[in-house]
């Protein structure tokens, strides 16, 4: 069985021409208040100086492995967290910075949560340059969030800390069934507990034309749907059809009280039903509802659930 270092974070970095900014992100580590950390970084075959950058390093507490063969983002995750002993894990892709004290926030907030098994924070924008350009304040409870997730990925993936041993334990792993590998990974891991998105600033991200998430964009969102209608699927059991037609009424902000509304009470209903809210349907629905993003979600739903006899 595997052995957890207690208040060990292990920090997962996959690396693939990252010339440019890895060194700013490994600093960022290292200039972290909370100094019980080690960095496993998994270079997969660049073809720019990444791994000499990477070869001048040394450091007692950064690991890193070069990978023979290139094997994508999920297989470098997946080899990083195999080889980690940390109580805790987090990923920082290599051209973003971690925010300063981030750890030490991140380790607090499990000691006072024990029931959460990751939690997920917010970022600040920078361009290439590090200048700042914007940021992202995105702040879910662990109901809402577990019901956001069924229809798109609310979470940087670089702002998430995770409990090792319930990832290892329950066998979910980082795959390269798709490019939203962590889209895959979030979902299955909010199965075996709770999941926050707080509204700390843990993470500079970077936006970056050059690298892995724009050169593949369209084809991660293509990924990213695909991974919420199996959600959804495991839900309802409805068809690939119905789910692309609910996916574009959810996400039109002049939403039409057709068959697709209808698609959309079922998922609700069974969703709330799997949870457990069964008496207190009309305090869960204004949580997830009027207290989220999408606050044009017609209003009726509420009166339509009250005589429904679903309880």
């Amino acid at each position: 069985m595997k052995i957890f270092e207690k208040g060990l974070v292990s920090i997962i970095m996959p690396a693939y021409n990252a010339s440019m900014f890895i060194s700013q992100a490994i600093q960022s580590v290292i200039n972290q208040s909370y100094t019980n950390w080690e960095l496993i970084i998994v270079e997969d075959c660049s073809t720019d100086n990444t791994k000499e950058i990477l070869k001048k390093l040394n450091h007692p507490n950064i690991i890193i492995f070069y990978n023979t063969v290139n094997k994508g983002p999920g297989y470098n995750c997946r080899k990083a967290i195999n080889c980690s002993k940390g109580e805790f894990i987090t990923r920082l892709d290599s051209d973003d910075i971690f925010t300063d004290g981030r750890l030490l926030e991140q380790i607090t907030f499990f000691n006072n949560n024990p029931r959460h098994v990751f939690v997920s924070g917010n970022a600040q924008y920078i361009n290439n340059n590090g200048d700042y350009i914007g940021f992202r304040n995105s702040v879910y409870n662990s109901e809402k969030l577990k019901w956001k997730i069924l229809f798109k990925n609310p979470i940087i993936s670089s702002t998430v800390m995770f409990r090792n041993e319930i990832a290892h334990k329950n066998h979910i792993e980082f795959s390269n069934n798709y490019l939203s590998e962590d889209y895959e990974f979030w979902s299955n891991l909010l199965q075996f507990g709770k999941g926050e998105i707080v509204p700390n600033i843990w993470l500079k991200y970077r936006i970056n034309p050059d690298g892995l998430t724009f050169k593949n964009v369209i084809e991660m969102n293509k990924n990213a749907i695909m991974v919420s209608y199996e959600l959804i699927v495991k839900l309802v059991f409805i068809d690939k059809n119905q789910h692309d037609n609910l996916l574009k009424w959810y996400n039109n902000e002049n939403k039409l009280k057709d068959d697709n509304y209808d698609i959309y009470k079922l998922v609700l209903k069974k969703y709330s039903s799997k949870l457990g809210f069964f008496r207190k349907h009309e305090f869960y629905i204004s949580q997830i509802i009027f207290r989220n993003f999408y606050q044009k979600i017609l209003y009726k739903l509420i009166q339509i659930i009250k005589k429904a006899n679903f309880r």
